[in-house]
């Protein structure tokens, strides 16, 4: 199985975007060594993450399917009530769990919107090829709860439901291997990647620092973050012409 990935054309049409994201993601993660001194910082720029990609989305999704604009958009929106959510102060314990919610129907619009497909593909995909790579998923899966089911308590049953479905949605990014451009599928797919790195890490930081204690945390929290939610959404928007039968 030769896997291909593509970035696409240097010359992409998000140039001007990526400057200004990467400015919000520079000042982002510069306000995390400020947020005991100047919290307003941090409060205000966090939201910019998501906003600045829903506003791309919203000005050049025009060429996808309207399940697909939907969908991503629902992503989008339910990732921004998480970025608050879990921004606030949660000294009566509602907002991590309100916050985790909110990115597990996140995690579920992703789903419909990378497994979408508007026209039935001229063959199997992937993973129906190939049902033995989910086997990663579940491993890593295992793995990471193990290491941190000694703490998790009353929020067992929640991180088990989140994280099941955070691992979905990247094999529902896999899924689209030859089913959309390689460009569309390489970002979208790091993307995802990433975007399981990062919550691992919160879940790490959260529960299970004492057995793995990680410098700098909130940094490749936030990066890797950031980094997702860029690849997924540009990627999605490389895909907006119709989607070509699977190739051999």
């Amino acid at each position: 199985m030769q896997f291909k990935v593509s970035w696409g054309d240097p010359h992409e049409p998000f140039r001007a975007f990526s400057r200004v994201f990467a400015a919000i993601a520079a000042a982002e993660l510069a306000s995390n060594f400020f947020i005991r001194s100047v919290p307003l910082a941090h409060y205000l720029i966090k939201p910019l993450i998501v906003l600045s990609l829903l506003a791309l989305f919203l000005r050049q999704a025009g060429g996808l399917p309207r399940r697909v604009r939907s969908s991503m958009t629902a992503a989008l929106l339910c990732s921004l009530a998480g970025d608050v959510l879990l921004m606030l102060p949660d000294r009566a314990g509602w907002a991590f769990p309100a916050g985790l919610g909110a990115f597990l129907l996140a995690q579920g619009s992703l789903i419909a919107a990378y497994t979408y497909r508007p026209q039935a593909p001229a063959a199997p995909g992937l993973l129906m090829r190939k049902p033995w790579i989910l086997l990663f998923y579940l491993g890593y899966g295992l793995g990471l709860l193990g290491l941190l089911y000694p703490e998790l308590g009353p929020l067992t049953i929640p991180v088990v439901a989140y994280a099941t479905v955070l691992l979905s949605m990247s094999a529902a990014a896999l899924s689209r291997w030859r089913q959309a451009p390689d460009a569309s599928f390489g970002r979208v797919f790091m993307g995802s990647l990433l975007f399981v790195l990062s919550d691992s890490l919160i879940a790490i930081d959260r529960f299970g620092a004492e057995v793995l204690p990680i410098q700098g945390a909130k940094t490749w929290i936030m990066a890797t973050y950031m980094a997702a939610q860029y690849l997924m959404v540009t990627g999605m928007l490389l895909d907006r012409q119709p989607r070509q039968a699977a190739r051999s």
